[in-house]
């Protein structure tokens, strides 16, 4: 439920925040996640959360690290990330 707790507050956020040019693509991403873990919680089916839980949050760590590389830093570092 913390995982999930994380995703609703970043949906939240992400509806707050001015729109970026992925912003459906993230509103996706976000409702799809929460979905998934919150059926798999009511359904007692803890696999298949742990399964989303896993897919959703090690791409965000590379989605993120691209975003910041892109705003911060040369286009050798974001080719690189991106590459990863």
């Amino acid at each position: 439920m913390l995982n999930m707790s994380y995703h609703v507050e970043d949906l939240l956020m992400h509806l707050v925040h001015p729109a970026q040019s992925d912003f459906f693509e993230m509103l996706l991403h976000h409702y799809i996640t929460i979905m998934l873990i919150f059926g798999s919680y009511m359904t007692n089916v803890w696999n298949s959360g742990l399964n989303v839980m896993l897919q959703m949050d090690n791409g965000d760590i590379f989605v993120g690290a691209v975003k910041a590389f892109m705003d911060f830093s040369s286009t050798a570092y974001v080719l690189t990330t991106y590459l990863l």
